[in-house]
């Protein structure tokens, strides 16, 4: 581990955006950092409650962050617990897409945006989506108790502030079309494909069609 950290990557927070956010909520400590991917870079942000956003950036600030995890560190620093949590983000997500974990264990902080009772709902059912599955929209409907309300969890979804870690990208249509993904469908597809390819023992499609209800 170097002494010091990667000067062009560290500040991910000396941006613009990053900026606004932290003067939107001005009474928390923000830390930010990004991700490289194969279909573009994650932008990072945690609290000292747990990771609050992990979203495409789809003009970064700075390059991704590409070395050791724990030059993001700074001990004794306000934002250092902050900076564990995207410390940890960056850890996790690197050994997700080398094909290596396939649960994630992180502290989240999604309460920041203040999500209503189904919304939050919604995204903690994403939680139960095992890796390399897929559900409905009118499943997840379903399991939340009101099989009407697939259209209200396609739009809880897109409200997610926390792509793959929180896996909103499972959600599909109840024909298997690729629907509803706020960072584009190329990339649900590619994060679809992904975690089939490094499923154990994977047989199946995951955009076969799972029931007959309206997406």
């Amino acid at each position: 581990m170097s002494n010091t950290a990667d000067p062009s990557t560290v500040e991910c927070v000396a941006g613009e955006n990053a900026r606004l956010v932290a003067a939107r909520f001005k009474s928390r400590v923000f830390a930010f950092g990004c991700v490289a991917t194969p279909v573009g870079v994650l932008a990072l942000a945690a609290t000292d409650r747990g990771l609050c956003a992990c979203e495409f950036d789809e003009d970064p600030v700075n390059p991704p962050f590409e070395g050791d995890p724990r030059d993001l560190l700074r001990p004794g620093a306000l934002d250092a617990i902050a900076r564990t949590h995207v410390a940890a983000a960056v850890t996790q997500l690197r050994e997700y897409l080398a094909g290596s974990r396939r649960e994630f264990t992180l502290q989240l902080d999604t309460d920041l945006l203040k999500p209503t009772p189904f919304t939050r709902a919604c995204w903690s059912h994403l939680d139960t989506i095992p890796y390399g599955a897929t559900r409905s929209y009118g499943e997840v409907a379903r399991a939340l108790g009101d099989a009407k309300a697939s259209r209200a969890v396609g739009g809880a979804n897109s409200r997610n502030p926390i792509c793959i870690i929180r896996p909103c990208h499972r959600v599909i249509g109840a024909d298997g079309s690729l629907t509803g993904f706020a960072s584009g469908i190329e990339r649900k597809r590619w994060l679809l494909e992904h975690e089939q390819h490094h499923k154990p023992n994977a047989s199946q499609s995951l955009f076969a069609s799972a029931t007959s209800e309206t997406p």
